[in-house]
């Protein structure tokens, strides 16, 4: 019965793992824009409904906390990141997402 609890214990942790490494993949991307506050590419990303942050080649980050159901166009205006997602217009702080 304890080996079976560690192996479901183990399965799970590596779904939860697997599960956060999709947030970093490309997934239709759709736009690229500078930011110049941080210095980085950001790229909307409609199959995985976040804006990526591209530092270094091939090192991502999610800029923006919550999902987006589709973001596609972006725009860059006073310290402002604009993104079209569906049917809305969403604006993110440059420095901080």
């Amino acid at each position: 019965m304890r080996k079976l609890f560690i192996v479901i214990l183990l399965f799970s942790a590596l779904l939860v793992a697997c599960s956060d490494k999709e947030r970093y993949k490309l997934r239709n991307p759709e736009s690229v824009v500078w930011n110049p506050a941080t210095r980085t590419y950001l790229i909307s990303n409609a199959g995985g409904g976040n804006i990526l942050s591209l530092k270094d080649k091939y090192e991502f980050f999610v800029f923006n906390k919550k999902p987006l159901n589709s973001p596609k166009g972006m725009a860059i205006a006073n310290n402002t990141l604009y993104v079209a997602a569906r049917n809305l217009l969403v604006g993110f702080a440059l420095a901080t997402g």
